[in-house]
């Protein structure tokens, strides 16, 4: 390989042997350029991954205590007790209040997606006034914090011209988580 390459300058003028050095220095620096080019375009796909990465942990980070406080709200709702029964809400809220004793009849059970069991009762009052009703829906309220509860339908009007009596329809739900998707394999099943 030397003999080839000695026996191609031999042959050479002094011009061509400088224009054939320049060319090979030309190469050369085009190669070292290109090197130089790719690494340092690489440098910076390295730096912008880098910088995304540190926006998505900060957003990370920023969104990590609302996260917590979700999945604890989560828990506690999956805590919380089973409602009392219907009936026996109702006659402890009565007393409590002191407002007539209401008419009162069960409703069917409901399942609902996600494992959520609705059981209503619909009350009738023939004659109330308007702040013992109002203090007897506070009351029930009041119980939301150990357990689902809504009244789900409500219906006043007057019961006697003059008198400020109220005769008064309501549904009241209470809510409890059953573990178990009924409706949604119930709703599957029956395709």
């Amino acid at each position: 390989m030397s003999s080839m390459i000695h026996n191609l300058l031999a042959g050479m003028t002094p011009r061509e042997k400088r224009l054939a050095l320049l060319m090979i220095s030309i190469t050369l620096l085009f190669i070292v350029f290109v090197i130089d080019y790719l690494v340092d375009s690489s440098i910076v796909r390295s730096q912008e991954r880098v910088t995304q990465s540190q926006g998505a942990l900060k957003l990370l980070r920023e969104k990590e205590g609302e996260y917590y406080a979700k999945r604890d709200a989560e828990k506690q709702l999956n805590q919380l007790d089973a409602p009392k029964p219907l009936r026996t809400l109702i006659d402890n809220v009565v007393q409590k209040v002191k407002i007539s004793e209401p008419d009162t009849k069960e409703m069917p059970d409901q399942n609902y997606p996600g494992g959520w069991l609705e059981r209503s009762m619909e009350l009738n009052f023939a004659e109330v006034e308007l702040v013992p009703l109002v203090r007897f829906m506070e009351e029930l309220s009041s119980n939301r914090t150990r357990f689902p509860i809504a009244i789900t339908k409500l219906e006043v009007r007057r019961a006697r011209r003059g008198k400020p009596y109220h005769t008064t329809k309501m549904t009241i739900s209470t809510y409890e988580r059953t573990g178990r998707d009924d409706a949604a394999q119930g709703s599957r099943g029956g395709r």
